[in-house]
């Protein structure tokens, strides 16, 4: 049974039941009353679900092998965003200039007219 296939059962709980799971649990009531909520979502991903379900269950596993590298990731990104976004004019700029270096030195050479002077 997939999480969504049990959100759909549990969507179906009463509300009085709700209400008697608040009193003893009542951050399973609180669970429950979110999956209510989200019934017509979760009516919509089943199907959906049924057919990534696989994929998902293959992917898993590199997922929580990857967890570690991401952790170490994360702290870095903004920070190198902001640099990156800093350096990107001046190498820009940089990019321009060679594109421009590498237009003159392929640019045709004049040539030399009958007296040796470059023809104008």
């Amino acid at each position: 049974m997939s999480l969504i296939d049990v959100g759909l059962h549990l969507a179906g709980v009463p509300d009085e039941l709700v209400a008697e799971i608040e009193k003893v649990a009542p951050n399973a009531a609180a669970l429950l009353k979110i999956i209510k909520q989200a019934e017509p979502t979760l009516q919509q991903l089943a199907p959906i679900a049924v057919k990534v379900e696989p994929l998902i269950a293959e992917a898993l596993p590199l997922v929580q092998a990857a967890m570690p590298l991401i952790a170490q990731l994360m702290p870095l990104i903004s920070p190198a965003l902001v640099e990156v976004n800093a350096l990107l004019p001046a190498a820009q700029d940089a990019i321009a200039f060679v594109q421009k270096q590498q237009a003159a030195a392929t640019a045709p050479i004049p040539s030399p007219d009958r007296f040796g002077a470059g023809s104008a």
